[in-house]
């Protein structure tokens, strides 16, 4: 359906719907066909589905908006100045 959103980066696949059955049917006529189709396996211990909130790509999405994920900006905010100019290359 065209209710459903998706988005591919390299081996990642995410998606999303406003309403909960739009987003169970995609999966089960679409998304797991194509799976199977293609011989593609899903990691249990890395895929997840229907979650609140998504971390990808250094950003974390919520039913709230999209912001940047909090581990990227502490790597940010500690990240050491320069002091010499050998450290700049």
């Amino acid at each position: 359906p065209d209710k459903v959103i998706i988005a591919h980066f390299i081996d990642d696949d995410m998606g999303g719907a406003r309403m909960f059955e739009d987003l169970l049917q995609w999966l089960w006529y679409d998304y797991f066909p194509r799976l199977l189709w293609s011989k593609f396996t899903l990691n249990p211990q890395k895929a997840c589905f229907f979650a609140d909130e998504l971390h990808v790509l250094g950003f974390t999405r919520t039913p709230q908006g999209i912001r940047p994920s909090v581990d990227k900006l502490a790597a940010l905010r500690d990240i050491k100045s320069p002091t010499s100019e050998e450290e700049l290359l």
